[in-house]
């Protein structure tokens, strides 16, 4: 007579929706990475204007817009990167120096177009 054991732990929760999803985000963010890291062995540099900084980016910002709405108006009262950025610069110089640089280049784009 043959007998098979199978041992199932049924007190494991299956991943809630909100943990499928950081998953996710950090897996892309992850992958994001891998490929910048790829492109500059390769390359030796890159623009910073090339898609691969523009999707590392991308990764980044969603995983801040991720975090900023599972909060009520996202701590800061608006739920974008720029409201965050907007009020860390007033605590911290390096963001302080990141919003200068996202106004002017979002002033150069609109000079531009």
């Amino acid at each position: 007579m043959l007998c098979i054991n199978f041992d199932v732990d049924f007190d494991v929760e299956a991943p809630t929706e909100a943990t499928r999803r950081k998953e996710r985000l950090l897996n892309t963010l992850k992958r994001e990475v891998k490929i910048i890291m790829e492109e500059s062995v390769n390359r030796k540099a890159i623009n910073a204007k090339s898609t691969y900084v523009t999707s590392l980016c991308a990764a980044v910002e969603q995983c801040l817009l991720d975090g900023l709405k599972r909060r009520l108006l996202g701590l800061f009262g608006g739920r974008s990167t720029y409201a965050l950025l907007h009020n860390i610069a007033k605590f911290c110089p390096e963001a302080a120096t990141v919003l200068t640089l996202t106004i002017r280049a979002h002033d150069d784009e609109i000079v531009f177009v």
